[in-house]
């Protein structure tokens, strides 16, 4: 966080450490939408910095990444879109969905 321009963060665990759950502390006397959008992105950036070299970001991914990263993925191939009568696409999102609730 420090090398991000965070100095005064504070890291906090929560829940089973198997998790890796975590609260992220600026110290931010503003409470403005703005303001909390900023900081918000900082500890994005900051995370971001750090990730793995071709290692793509769910967590942080837009739902027409994760649709695209999951199509590219299909090991069914283009052929099959349909199970139970749903659009398999419509099937993934509600599976992203339940995983990231």
């Amino acid at each position: 966080m420090r090398k991000a321009g965070l100095p005064n963060a504070r890291i906090q665990t929560y829940d089973a450490v198997s998790k890796n759950e975590v609260l992220i502390d600026l110290d931010v006397r503003e409470t403005s939408e703005n303001a909390l959008d900023q900081g918000k992105g900082q500890i994005i950036s900051a995370l971001e910095s750090n990730s793995e070299p071709g290692k793509q970001d769910l967590n942080n991914a837009s739902s027409l990444t994760i649709e695209n990263y999951l199509l590219e993925k299909d090991r069914f191939g283009p052929g099959l879109r349909q199970i139970s009568g749903m659009p398999l696409r419509l099937r993934r999102l509600q599976i992203i969905a339940l995983k990231l609730g």
